[in-house]
């Protein structure tokens, strides 16, 4: 078993290990996760990744060998308003391009780009333009799913 928290929380900067999944006006909660995890601060300054497009937040856990579970990679992106899809797909993208350059080569994962938002009117056309651009990290295609601010992280992960 590789301890993949450990070694990030080693690797990154601490001022960018965040203990909160928050911005300005929207936030998801870090209730019932798994036990070992490090919340990575795509905005934290210390973090030696290319400057424009990113995600807020990088959720990254240990694989849980006891209850079979793999590790987790989440790309997350809270927005407050109306969701667009022209700008928040290239942020789990780059998201996810930052995780895999971070993430041991060798490890199996279970990958999930979510976006939380202040707005719950969703339109459908608003969906489905979600639906034609999944995120991929390393060899896993995963639809981008949306979430409300406020709502626990540990609610997406199933």
């Amino acid at each position: 078993m590789v301890d993949i928290v450990k070694a990030l929380s080693n690797q990154l900067p601490v001022e960018c290990q965040a203990t909160k999944c928050s911005g300005a006006e929207c936030s998801l909660e870090l209730n019932n996760l798994p036990k070992s995890y490090v919340l990575i601060d795509m905005d934290c300054k210390e973090l030696e990744h290319p400057s424009g497009k990113r995600c807020d937040f990088i959720f990254i856990s240990d694989e849980d060998v006891i209850n079979k579970k793999d590790a987790w990679v989440v790309p997350i992106e809270l927005k407050s308003g109306r969701l667009d899809p022209g700008q928040v797909i290239p942020q789990l993208r780059a998201g996810a391009c930052f995780a895999d350059t971070i993430m041991p080569k060798d490890i199996k994962v279970q990958f999930v780009p979510i976006v939380a938002s202040g707005n719950t009117s969703y339109r459908p056309s608003e969906f489905e333009e979600f639906r034609k651009y999944p995120v991929k990290f390393r060899q896993i295609l995963a639809y981008i799913k949306l979430a409300e601010c406020g709502e626990n992280l540990s609610d997406q992960l199933r």
